[in-house]
């Protein structure tokens, strides 16, 4: 035994020092690089060659200009990215031909090739050899989201930016601002300290959208305006009020639709400033003389509806004491009194009036009769609106965080425990359990879930964007197509994907171009009061037809675009066409809903706005009655749709979605506060949400999510933590390159240019694909020609743009200051140097790919190969204190065990014996580890393994059945027979059991399978043990010996001639006996364990272990549980387990690759056929409610009218109305807010609407209300339709033109 162990740790030395000594050879070798570039697919080698120019040109360029000490363009390339990253809708220069747009957009290409490389090398040679997913842990999973709850919480911001203050200290805070501003000289009033707190408020808080030369020239004319006023002021004696109030002036006609307060603070200061219009304030204009429907139409501006302009008395009021204020204003300062009476007059009346117009609890406004406390309607922000941008992407981040979540714990193989047990019954008994939650995982129904939130989102985007900026130009849809498949078509090129894979992407594209459609037809009904909604039915009555109807329309509307091809792709197991269909079924309401909701959205606002302006017990009624009925339908659906099997949600979920999502909405937006507030580290990772998807793929799971890439091996949660790290950041440097390369290939204002830029970096892609395919058919493509083309087309490249760009690049320094003529003269080497640079780092980056590639494992799970077989039986049992964590990880990393037996997770005073391999580093080329349930039914899906033997190879076969999941195998059964056959199917695996106790006996079964196959069926796999009963019952005289030894030479000859026809034998020895236990003086003398060794080794001299594809040593893994044989022969059933362990990792070189899907239910998983999912009757139900949400204008599809049941209307107010709230009597006042603020057509002329139709007039808005237009930061952009925000604002007789646009914003 100790000359056995000996030799085989030498082999396992061999192995490993062997495979290091071969792979240090090879690293450099001539042949290594040759068989590496002809492994590399044609888009792999033509998106190397692509980028590889591309970096080769950036890094010349950077090099000439460091070289030069010259670092204006390195400064700029490098500040534009942290500036995105900050300021993510910063303008962005298109792409021209000047030195420092194309070194900008090749450093950012540069970039985004790096990060395709460095997923390329994780994918295909990682560091460590990829491990499988580990099985779903509650306790993890519940862990990591109370430490993400708690994180959150303390993220919890405004949405206009501003520091969180209760509103005492707010109150307090403001007393203190008017009280210093009412100790500050004569006539300061209140006006003063109230337009200074409005300017910084909104300074502060807001986030510019304009273009570097408009915000410049802006803030220019702002600050001229006030420094002006201010002189003018302190000569004449003129309160600050005055000073304040121009200003104030230039932001409201510069910012128009600021919050609510600084606007009637703005109103306040331009009726005070008019005293100082005069000379010196003599004989200023008095108050009287200003028409007060000039206040009607700025009132009305800023949130407040006809009716109350007309009738409400309190802004009559308003206007009075403005001119009362006015007037004794101008007394005051007429006569020079610092506190005179006029003055004290003054503040007076100033405080009145401010406590009209900024105190939310006092001013009384339209409202439900019999309420003496009713509250100002609020006028309507961005910051604070319902699904504003800043929650939009808390939403994005929230959903992006839970599946990430859902992808680390892996909860999608989560089994419930109800169908662990179904399992192990009989099937006669199975039926009892209730069906309604066996299989349930509610875990993979959230998940997509989630995924229809996201196209939910998509139309509801897009069809805010399209009706309020009326932008339908090719550019729009390029940039948001450009947005969402940029960096997936590069993935998918990059490493052979099918664009399938990312079903994500080709979803939302899909479903925006439906949206699209749906708004560029006939886009002058868009503004009518029904036109955009029929036309909204329309295509629900289309998403019907195609996806319930089952007429066929889904093949021929989709088999152009993606035809059936072959089955059992990487992301497409039964062919692209039926993937599509079944991703496309899952969603195809989702975004005719989130339609549905933005045209309502203005609706849905106002009616929230009006509860919140009536007393709280209406409010509190009425939104109690949504909310509740929202919450009932929500409790249904979770113990309904929600809690139900795989297939069966799958089916019903297209139709129910819409429940949880407007539950969620309503909840969010209840009220003004959760509106104002929202979760910064959930918006923060939703604003790169798109890219934490496509790179999950790669950074965090591999091969199709079925492994985990490994950086930190033997340490999961660390792992787990290192990756959640990089992919956060990586995707964020990600999203911001794709924003810059996106923006500057495809300015907003220029549709021509923008369609030439992707024609031209298309047939850049189609160049480096000829060049590829050229290499390739003269059979010379490899790495070092590979490298040859880069360097040649980045020279190209490098020289071109010099040629250009270089000579008025070098002659300009700043805003027109010359270089100096000694200055402008450049070396030889700063010629030469770049192209050396250059190379070098093609050079250093092809070295980095060979050393991956020669020591890097294999992409995927790394399966062992033939030469790991003098190592498979060479193990111990290593006893592990289940109560530890730290001995469970020690059993996980040294010995790849831990938590890998259901022991482990049991938790006793006595250690647990696991089995272990002596030689399993992570660092070794043979890397032993236990293969679960799933490995296992992959490994053995569609095979027949066969086992012949006496009663030690029948424990065998119960263990093998036992690790494939049936739990019951092996289970004591007085009633069966003690030695019969037995065969048993689990899952696509058959197995068989022969009853075969003698060597003759072996050899005449194995026969049967050779000669007989069609009767017997051709096994796959064939595990043959014995030896025992021959040594009782055919050794005792030297006749049974002489045939004995000619029965087991028959065997091996048979055992030989399987494996000439490709079937791989397995032959395993006896197991220990423990001589002591054995039950009789017979057994002891024959079967003792010294006639076993004897009984070894006559099998294998007569050559059976030769002829043998493998042999499994039984003592191996019974030697060290030998105490634990009850009767001597048998032992526990762990101690099997290792043994089928052994052959599991065996069967890696035995059993050839299988990567056809996991089936534990096969007929469940066979696909059905195109349109068998559709369901007419559900379908018809959600198009009911559809139209119920378009034509009764109710974006909660008919939950909104239970709120309005509980608000009566004024007699006095409108008498031809029941009720105030309804949705639809709100369309016309939220509407035409919506149109004055937007300058759209008006809803009472639709004439106009037609007129218009081709009009190129701009929208308008402040940089906020058009933040809202484009909450999906993945696909829109608050300025993407043309220019800045400020360059397409009618500027007024005091304001400052702008410059036109001044570049394009990021996508």
């Amino acid at each position: 035994d100790e000359a056995a162990a000996a030799a085989t740790a030498a082999g396992g030395a061999a192995v490993e020092s062997g495979s290091s000594q071969s792979l240090l050879a090879d690293l450099f070798s001539a042949s290594s690089s040759s068989t590496l570039g002809e492994d590399l697919g044609t888009s792999t080698v033509a998106i190397f060659v692509l980028f590889g120019a591309s970096t080769f040109a950036a890094v010349g360029m950077f090099s000439k200009t460091w070289l030069l000490e010259d670092y204006r363009a390195i400064n700029v390339a490098s500040d534009l990215t942290k500036q995105l990253q900050l300021q993510p809708y910063r303008s962005v220069s298109p792409l021209d031909l000047s030195f420092v747009s194309l070194f900008t957009f090749l450093y950012n290409l540069s970039i985004l090739g790096l990060i395709l490389f460095a997923v390329y090398i994780l994918e295909r040679y990682p560091p460590f050899p990829h491990d499988y997913r580990t099985e779903f842990d509650a306790d993890y999973m519940v862990f990591i989201l109370i430490l993400i709850a708690i994180v959150a919480w303390h993220t919890i911001e405004r949405n206009d930016g501003k520091q969180i203050v209760k509103k005492k200290q707010r109150l307090g805070l403001t007393l203190a601002q008017n009280g210093a501003a009412l100790g500050t000289g004569a006539g300061g009033g209140i006006g003063a300290a109230a337009g200074a707190s409005g300017v910084d408020g909104r300074r502060k808080g807001g986030v510019t959208f304009h273009s570097d030369a408009t915000v410049t020239s802006v803030a220019a004319s702002r600050a001229s305006a006030r420094s002006h006023t201010s002189a003018a002021s302190s000569k004449s004696g003129l309160s600050a009020a005055s000073s304040t109030g121009s200003a104030e002036i230039m932001d409201m006609q510069q910012d128009g639709g600021d919050n609510d307060k600084g606007h009637h603070q703005s109103m306040l200061q331009h009726r005070n400033s008019k005293v100082g219009d005069g000379s010196g304030g003599v004989g200023g204009t008095d108050a009287s003389s200003v028409k007060s429907e000039e206040h009607k139409s700025m009132l009305a501006a800023h949130g407040f509806s006809q009716s109350q302009l007309e009738q409400n008395i309190h802004v009559q009021s308003v206007l009075e004491m403005v001119g009362a204020t006015n007037t004794a204003h101008a007394i005051g300062v007429q006569h020079g009194s610092g506190q005179s009476v006029a003055s004290a007059s003054v503040q007076s009346m100033d405080k009145k009036l401010e406590d009209i117009l900024l105190d939310d609890e006092t001013v009384k406004t339209e409202g439900p009769t019999g309420n003496s406390k009713n509250k100002r309607l609020l006028a309507v922000e961005p910051v604070n609106d319902v699904l504003n941008y800043s929650q939009s992407l808390e939403w994005k981040g929230l959903m992006s965080t839970a599946f990430l979540v859902y992808e680390i714990c892996n909860a999608g193989a989560y089994v419930p425990y109800v169908k662990k047990q179904e399992e192990a019954l009989d099937e006669s008994l199975v039926g009892i359990i209730s069906s309604s939650s066996s299989g349930v995982n509610t875990y993979y129904n959230l998940a997509r879930l989630v995924v229809t939130c996201y196209i939910f989102i998509t139309g509801f985007n897009h069809t805010i964007y399209f009706y309020a900026k009326r932008d339908y130009s090719i550019v729009r849809v390029l940039r948001v197509l450009f947005r969402i498949n940029f960096t997936v078509i590069f993935l998918c090129l990059m490493l052979g994907n099918r664009y399938i894979l990312y079903n994500i992407c080709p979803l939302h594209s899909y479903f925006f171009l439906l949206v699209f459609a749906t708004m560029s037809l006939r886009r002058n009904l868009n503004y009518t009061k029904y036109g955009l909604r029929i036309k909204i039915l329309c295509l629900g009555l289309f998403v019907y037809a195609v996806w319930d109807l089952g007429l066929g329309l889904f093949t021929l509307t989709n088999r152009p675009f993606y035809a059936r091809g072959p089955e059992g792709l990487k992301g497409a197991p039964f062919g692209p066409l039926w993937e599509w269909y079944y991703r496309t079924h899952l969603h195809h309401f989702s975004a005719v809903l989130g339609m549905c909701y933005a045209i309502n959205y203005p609706i849905v606002s106002l009616l929230q706005r009006k509860l919140e302006a009536s007393s709280m017990t209406t409010e509190f009624v009425s939104k109690g009655v949504t909310a509740i009925a929202l919450l009932v339908a929500f409790c249904l659906w979770v113990v309904g749709p929600l809690d139900a099997t795989k297939y069966a949600f799958n089916a019903t979920h297209p139709y129910f979605a819409f429940i949880p999502i407007l539950c969620y909405l309503y909840m969010r937006n209840i009220n003004a506060t959760l509106r104002e507030h929202s979760v910064g580290l959930f918006k923060n990772i939703g604003r790169f949400s798109l890219e934490i998807y496509l790179l999950h793929h790669h950074l965090f799971l591999s091969n199709d999510g079925s492994s985990v890439l490994i950086l930190i091996p033997g340490y999961p949660k660390c792992n787990a933590m290192l990756l959640g790290f990089l992919l956060l950041n990586v995707a964020k440097i990600l999203k911001t390159t794709t924003d810059i390369v996106t923006a500057m290939l495809l300015p907003a204002n220029d549709e021509a240019k923008s369609v030439r830029n992707v024609v031209v970096f298309g047939a850049a892609i189609l160049i480096t694909h000829g060049i590829t395919l050229i290499l390739r058919a003269i059979g010379i493509l490899n790495l070092n020609t590979i490298a040859t083309s880069i360097i040649v087309l980045g020279f190209f490249m490098y020289q071109a743009i010099m040629d250009m760009t270089w000579n008025s690049y070098r002659r300009v320094h700043g805003k027109g200051i010359k270089l100096r003529v000694g200055a402008a003269k450049e070396s030889i080497t700063a010629k030469v140097s770049p192209l050396i640079i250059g190379t070098l780092v093609v050079f250093l980056l092809g070295i980095a790919l060979n050393i991956a590639s020669m020591l890097g494992s294999t992409g995927g799970v790394v399966l062992l190969d033939i030469d790991c077989e003098p190592l498979a039986n060479d193990g111990a049992w290593v006893d592990i204190d289940a109560c530890s964590p730290f001995e469970r990880g020690i059993a996980a990393r040294e010995y790849g065990v831990g938590g890998s037996y259901e022991s482990m997770s049991l938790c006793s005073d006595e250690s647990i014996p696991q089995w272990a391999w002596n030689h399993n580093s992570d660092s070794s080329a043979c890397h032993f580890h236990y293969r679960t349930k799933p490995m296992l039914r992959k490994k053995l899906a569609g095979k027949k393994v066969v086992f012949i033997g006496d009663t030690m190879l029948r424990e065998m076969f119960h263990s093998f059945c036992r690790s494939l999941g049936k739990k019951n195998c092996g289970e004591f059964d007085s009633i069966a027979p003690a030695h019969a056959d037995n065969k048993i199917t689990v899952g696509e695996t058959e197995l068989e059991y022969r009853w075969a106790p003698l060597a003759v006996d072996e050899g005449k079964k194995v026969k049967e399978y050779r000669t007989d196959s069609e009767v017997k069926g051709k096994p796959d796999l064939i595990v043959v043990g014995g030896g025992a009963w021959d040594r009782l019952h055919v050794y005792a005289t030297d006749e049974d010996q002489e045939s004995h030894k000619q029965a087991v030479k028959k065997l091996a000859n048979e055992l030989h001639e399987m494996r000439t026809e490709s079937i791989p034998t397995i032959w395993m020895t006896p197991t220990t006996v423990n001589t002591q236990a054995l039950n009789n003086e017979e057994k002891r003398i024959q079967m003792s364990e010294e006639g076993m060794q004897e009984m070894r080794k006559i099998y294998a001299d007569l050559g059976v272990e030769a002829a043998s594809s493998f042999v499994l040593d039984g003592p191996s893994f019974t030697y060290g549980r030998v105490g634990e044989s009850y009767d001597g022969i048998h032992y526990p059933h762990e101690v099997y387990d290792a043994g089928t362990q052994i052959l599991a990792n065996v069967l890696d070189w035995l059993l050839p690759i299988d990567d056809r899907p996991i089936m534990n239910d096969a007929p469940e998983y066979d696909p059905l056929p195109l349109g068998s999912m559709s369901n007419p009757f559900l379908g018809m139900m959600i198009l009911c409610f559809i139209g119920i949400g378009l034509f009764f204008f109710d974006g909660y599809v008919g939950f909104s009218y239970l709120s309005s049941a509980f608000v009566r209307v004024d007699s006095t107010y409108d008498s031809n109305s029941a009720y105030s709230l309804l949705p639809n009597e709100l369309y016309e006042d939220s509407f035409a807010a919506l149109h004055q603020r937007f300058r759209l057509p008006d809803l009472a002329r639709p004439k106009e609407a037609r007129r218009l139709r081709h009009a190129h007039e701009e929208p308008t808005g402040s940089k906020e209300e058009l933040e809202m237009m484009s909450l999906l930061d993945t696909v829109a952009s608050p300025n993407s339709g043309g220019g800045s925000v400020a360059s397409r604002r009618r500027p007024s007789s005091s304001s400052v033109r702008s410059n036109g646009g001044g570049g394009s914003e990021v996508a």
